[in-house]
């Protein structure tokens, strides 16, 4: 027979004054009892329900989809298996909110919701939005549930790696919600059970303060399973608890007769467990990154999501619609494709450009040669007579007359002189050469 331990706690957290989260721990709760034989035909349901919407909607909003979901699965008349029945609860549930935000005159509301239906030595996961469901097996945490974010969208499609969306401006936008619309569509997910282990359910402000190694450690380590889910909100209050925080802590202490799979209609998934887990070994660091659900797991996943829209600005968690958010997550990949090569491209101009111009020392400009053109000497190669008669030497009438000089150039370039005295003048006493003048006395 299934035996469990579990334990719920919520806290408004240190920016918030008041809860919009709702436990659905309607099993322990005292005056809310379902009856043993119930339980036992139908399984022990757990849930955890974060609403939005503004002051009043967003816990009325939490509180009506969990109370509707308990009502509707184990009071309502079964209609097939122990999965079509709570996807019906799911679709009630989504039905009443979304009737109490048109009716109500509170406007548009919502919540998000993770559950967890355990019979037998099966576990039924399902969840609207990004509330989660997280299995603990000998310290390792497996995340079962799958988020409806816009950033778990871009992690599908490789836009933003997991440690990206952590710190992105828009990591509490989701793309599903209870109530915006009346219908809504829930992923499901099936897991086998064995001794030990813990499933954990929370709302996002213990999973966005929290790191997931972190969960599996504190649950691993405390035995008392009251004072675990107490640790975790205590940390998570220590590093802001800018959001209501909440969480359901189920043991499994013994399993109950085996079941065939919930699910056995649907698709199904199946992921190797990490070797710390199959070894018994406490969980690493290689565990602080997501992880896939552990082998066994059973996905149920529709074609067709539905729309959901913005909710109000007074919430924190936004709803943004699929029709307003078309494209977007495809347009921020093809930016990033974009920027990083021409981020690169900068920078390597940038590198050439300082190396090439800034760091190279100034050199002084090389003048230009200058080119001297040497005119051509071409020889005298005839014989030239230059005949000079000189003027009359000296001012007045009875001044001598000069001899007639001539000079000549032969064909290898010596000149020779010669004189022819005037007519009536004296015979000079000497010969003159060209390159001797000598006096005479």
């Amino acid at each position: 027979m299934l035996k469990l331990d579990p334990v719920a706690l919520t806290d408004v957290g240190r920016k918030r004054d008041h809860n919009e989260d709702y436990l659905g721990d309607l099993l322990i709760k005292s005056g809310r009892s379902f009856g043993p034989e119930k339980i036992a035909e139908r399984g022990s349901l757990f849930a955890v329900a974060d609403g939005m919407g503004g002051h009043a909607a967003g816990e009325v909003a939490s509180e009506l989809a969990i109370t509707t979901l308990f009502e509707q699965y184990y009071n309502a008349p079964t209609s097939g298996g122990i999965a079509q029945n709570l996807k019906e609860a799911v679709q009630l549930a989504n039905f009443q909110v979304h009737t109490a935000g048109n009716t109500s005159g509170r406007g548009q509301m919502g919540t998000t919701l993770t559950l967890a239906l355990l019979k037998g030595n099966r576990a039924l996961v399902g969840n609207v939005g990004d509330s989660r469901t997280y299995l603990v097996r000998q310290g390792v945490p497996l995340r079962v549930s799958h988020d409806h974010s816009l950033v778990q969208d871009q992690i599908d499609m490789g836009a933003l790696t997991p440690e990206q969306a952590e710190h992105s401006a828009i990591r509490n936008v989701i793309t599903r919600a209870i109530g915006h619309r009346d219908e809504v569509d829930a992923d499901f997910f099936e897991q086998e059970l064995v001794v030990g282990d813990v499933l954990l359910l929370c709302s996002d402000g213990l999973h966005g303060l929290v790191k997931e190694s972190e969960m599996g450690v504190m649950v691993a380590d405390t035995p008392d399973l009251h004072q675990a889910a107490q640790n975790l909100i205590d940390l998570a209050n220590e590093r802001g608890g800018n959001d209501n925080i909440s969480v359901v802590l189920i043991k499994v202490l013994e399993v109950g007769e085996a079941l065939p799979p919930l699910l056995p209609n649907e698709a199904t998934t199946e992921v190797a467990l990490p070797m710390s887990a199959r070894n018994g070994k406490a969980a690493d660091e290689a565990t602080d990154r997501f992880t896939p659900p552990p082998p066994g797991t059973t996905v149920s996943t529709a074609e067709n999501r539905p729309t959901v829209k913005l909710a109000s600005a007074s919430s924190q968690n936004k709803v943004a619609s699929r029709d307003e958010l078309v494209g977007q997550p495809v347009r921020s990949r093809n930016l990033a494709w974009l920027i990083g090569p021409v981020l690169l491209l900068l920078i390597v101009v940038g590198l050439v450009l300082y190396f090439t111009v800034i760091s190279s020392p100034p050199t002084a400009a090389t003048p230009a040669p200058t080119v001297l053109t040497v005119p051509t000497m071409t020889p005298v190669t005839t014989t030239n007579a230059v005949t000079t008669t000189a003027a009359s030497g000296g001012a007045g009438s009875n001044a001598a007359p000069l001899p007639t000089v001539t000079r000549a150039v032969n064909g290898s370039g010596e000149v020779s002189k010669s004189e022819t005295p005037v007519s009536g003048a004296a015979t000079p006493t000497s010969e003159r050469s060209l390159n001797a003048a000598t006096p005479t006395p």
